[in-house]
């Protein structure tokens, strides 16, 4: 986390005790009772902004804090493509990420580095929703609810148990789960 700001009276003084009265960064770190670290570094950010004793005191403090702290530079984005086109293309047969972004580069030469878009891929990519859901009916993965099976009740391997004489005269077919055998395992 950053350190706080000193006031502006304090960065003043530091100032005012180097230039006017010449005297150490110890000397003034005892006066303001700031650490050495921080009167150095104020007298870097005025050496910097080209700040000089006789110019201080007619600045105000708004002026001289833009001054020491100018605005942090703001860094240009650079172009992207569209990452649902990229995850589409990856779809094709022999299309991987570094064919892709060979293209990129090509259209776009100031676009990010390999391993930048990457990054920015994978970061798009888990944003995607991958939940698969499917309906079915329970006993369709059974047995296909198209094939049945032999409704004869004729006693073969069928998954099919016939009740004969329930009231009404009419046969009754229950679909019963049946796994296939697992073939023996040779250990």
């Amino acid at each position: 986390m950053p350190a706080e700001r000193l006031s502006m009276r304090t960065i003043r003084e530091v100032l005012r005790l180097k230039w006017e009265k010449s005297l150490t960064n110890r000397q003034i770190a005892t006066s303001c009772q700031i650490a050495r670290s921080t009167v150095r570094e104020y007298l870097e950010r005025a050496a910097r902004a080209g700040l000089a004793w006789a110019v201080c005191p007619e600045l105000d403090d708004v002026t001289l804090e833009r001054l020491l702290y100018p605005p942090a530079i703001v860094l240009q984005q650079r172009a992207l493509p569209s990452m649902q086109e990229v995850h589409k293309e990856l779809k094709r047969p022999g299309v991987t990420l570094k064919l892709l972004w060979l293209e990129h580069k090509a259209n776009c030469p100031e676009g990010y580095q390999y391993t930048q878009f990457c990054v920015h891929y994978r970061q798009w990519k888990a944003t995607l929703d991958l939940c698969l859901r499917q309906d079915y009916r329970a006993g369709e993965k059974l047995r296909g609810a198209d094939d049945p099976g032999d409704r004869s009740g004729n006693g073969t391997d069928d998954p099919c148990l016939s009740l004969r004489g329930h009231p009404g005269g009419k046969q009754l077919h229950l679909l019963l789960g049946l796994r296939e055998p697992e073939p023996a395992r040779l250990d």
